[in-house]
Formats: C-alpha cells, structure tokens, sequence
C-alpha cells in the first residue's frame, strides 16, 4: 500500500480544516524524504459536486462528498468501497492528522498534535492550544492561510503557525456574538423529538456555524446546520454528542433519498446532488427522521 502512496502522493486534495493541513503537511514531508514535491489543492467544500479527481492523494475527500476515483484515500469518518481507490481508514483515529502521522511515520509537537484531534472531536476548549488554533480558524474560514500553513508546518516552523494562532484568535469576538445568535434561531425539526435545526449563510456565517453547532449539541440530542446561498441549499451538518446515537444509519437514508452524504458516528455532512430549496431540504429530513425515530 506504501508503494501505491507514493505512485499518487504527486498530487495531494485535502479538506481545509486544521486537521487536513496538519495532515497535509505530515504527507509533504514524507513526500520529499523521497524526492517528491507534491502539488496541494484544497477545494472548497461548496465546489466539490461540481470536481472530480483521479490518481491524487485524498484526504477527508471521499466518494461521499464527490467523485473520487483511482486514488488513495485517507479518513477516519466513513469508508465506501469501489471506484478503484485504495484505503488508509481507521475509525477510531481521533483525527487524520493522528492517521496520517502513523502512516507515514512523521509528526509535530506533540501539543499541536493533541489540539487538532480536540478540534476534530468537538472539544474545542479543551486547553489553551485547543482554543487558540480553533478559534483562529473560525474567525474566517474562507481566508484562513491553508497553503501558507502548510508549507511553514511541512518547513518546522511550528512557532511561526502558533504565533499567527494567537494573534488571529483575539479577532473572535464578532464569530462569538454571531454563533450566539445562530444558536438562539435554531427551531426544533420535529415536535418533541429534541432534533433541532439552523439555517447560516454560506462563507458569511461559516465560523459561527460550527460555533452555534457545538453548542447545539451539547443541548440537544442531534444539531443540524443548513448552510445556504442565494435562497439555496448548498451543505448541512448533522452533529450529536450521544454516545448511543450513530448517525451513519442517517447519512445512509440521506444517500437513498439522493443526496451525497456521509460520515461518522457522531457527526458528518451532506449536499444535495443538484440545486434545491432549503425548505425542500427541511421536508427531506423531517421524513428521514421521522422513519429513523419510529424504528
């Protein structure tokens, strides 16, 4: 499998969060131990039904989320047979960071490290680190300097990466405020059932949302985010911190009912396959749902 690796690892498509840069970086470097450059891609996750990729190294980028085939794939949420590609999948790896440097063989301070598996976990105020890197991130997703990160990470320059964090965190009071406020509209999705729901816009809200979305869980049985964009719906998250809930057997019915979804017990996403209304996306789920809890 190390083998087929490197035969892909020219051309690395990673999701963009702390935990697919660290990871990222983590593949840069076991690239170049074996002369090889790679060229680093992170698509927005609102383009991706409209990409397809081939023979690259993918990671968090999975058949679920667009067509990937002939590839070498690295995650920890959901693993979906065929197309040709090639697994590195351990479900109970706290992040891909985690995985990946076990793969390859390489890693970063062991602070770091820990602060991006608390992220991708949920607890984002674990520790001082946790805090400072996550809210760096939220603070505006669509500009966070992934690429930059990257190579300053893939170079050793930890300290420079920490010291961005810092700074960049105490802009985060308006993305507190504003996940505040998300979190109050929140509307239950069906009577009683203690499922609720919230609606954000896209790019403009995406830092508040995950905010509003890990508050919601901890009051709620599930969380639902809906992002949209002009009037459409373009990705949701479904989120629970219980234990006894797995969601998988959701993102399943999502499938079935046509939309590209997938993930792991506790949390994952979906998008629909062609343009739609968020309120047909509500009318969706509602039904979903209601067949999950009458089971």
């Amino acid at each position: 499998m190390m083998d087929v690796l490197l035969k892909k690892i020219k051309h690395i498509v990673s999701d963009g969060d702390w935990d697919g840069v660290v990871a990222t970086a983590l593949l840069i470097r076991f690239a170049r131990k074996h002369g090889i450059e790679p060229i680093i891609e992170y698509p927005h996750p609102a383009e991706l039904k409209e990409r397809s990729f081939e023979n690259v190294v993918a990671v968090e980028i999975t058949p679920t989320k667009t067509k990937v085939v002939n590839s070498v794939i690295i995650d920890h949420h959901e693993k979906i047979e065929g197309f040709g590609n090639i697994w590195f999948f351990d479900e109970n790896a706290r992040s891909v960071a985690e995985l990946v440097a076990r793969i390859v063989k390489e890693t970063l301070s062991r602070d770091l490290m820990e602060a991006v598996s608390n992220i991708d976990q949920g607890l984002w105020d674990a520790n001082e680190l946790t805090k400072t890197l996550f809210l760096a991130f939220q603070v505006d997703p669509g500009r966070f300097p992934r690429l930059e990160i990257t190579y300053r990470l893939a170079n050793g320059d930890e300290k420079w990466v920490i010291e961005w964090a810092d700074k960049k965190s105490h802009e985060a009071k308006g993305i507190l405020l504003r996940a505040e406020k998300l979190a109050k509209e929140a509307e239950e999705l069906i009577p009683n059932s203690d499922i609720v729901y919230f609606i954000y816009t896209l790019r403009k809200d995406d830092g508040a949302r995950r905010l509003a979305l890990l508050k919601l869980e901890r009051l709620h049985k599930i969380a639902i985010s809906l992002g949209v964009e002009n009037n459409r719906f373009v990705t949701g998250t479904i989120a629970t911190y219980n234990k006894d809930i797995d969601l998988r057997e959701i993102f399943e019915k999502l499938r079935k009912e046509g939309y590209s979804a997938g993930g792991r017990r506790n949390v994952g996403g979906f998008q629909a396959r062609n343009e739609i209304s968020v309120e047909k996306v509500i009318k969706d789920l509602r039904e979903v749902f209601r067949r999950w809890l009458e089971k």
